[in-house]
């Protein structure tokens, strides 16, 4: 990572940062970030995620955007498909518990187990908010309401 001083810039090894934060100009929005290597998961974290709820007691609840390119596949003879490719944003959500990350999977089966013995609590909380697993804000208002359980 690339760190701008007034004087200089400054070069320090992705693995030596636990966080940084980014401030936007345009509305003075603040975006934390993390160093996911400091977490223990069933697949490999690699990378900085951006922080959406911060607890130190309770759950923590990070989002990666990954990024692909979906080709063009425009047919001429039969005028069909995009002409041109399209960068396609796809965010993978991550809940922290202490030092391990379980992904945010889609079943809500494999997503209750997230919550160890509050997970009929949550489970009736999906069910009377009509809360969607996929959805960014509905994530954390799932996890904001575990933590003040």
């Amino acid at each position: 990572m690339e760190i701008k001083t007034k004087r200089t810039i400054k070069v320090c090894p992705a693995e030596r940062i636990i966080a940084f934060e980014l401030k936007s100009t345009d509305n003075e929005e603040i975006r934390k970030f993390v160093n996911c290597n400091r977490f223990k998961a069933d697949t490999k974290l690699e990378g900085f995620y951006e922080v959406l709820v911060d607890s130190d007691e309770g759950l923590s609840l990070f989002v990666k955007t990954e990024a692909t390119v979906k080709e063009a596949n425009y047919n001429p003879a039969l005028d069909v498909g995009e002409a041109t490719s399209k960068i396609v944003k796809r965010p993978n959500y991550y809940i922290a518990n202490g030092s391990y990350a379980n992904v945010v999977k889609k079943n809500k089966k494999a997503f209750l187990k997230i919550f160890d013995g509050k997970s009929s609590i949550i489970n009736l909380l999906l069910k009377e908010e009509k809360l969607k697993i996929g959805d960014e804000q509905d994530l954390i208002q799932i996890v904001d309401y575990y933590n003040s359980l």
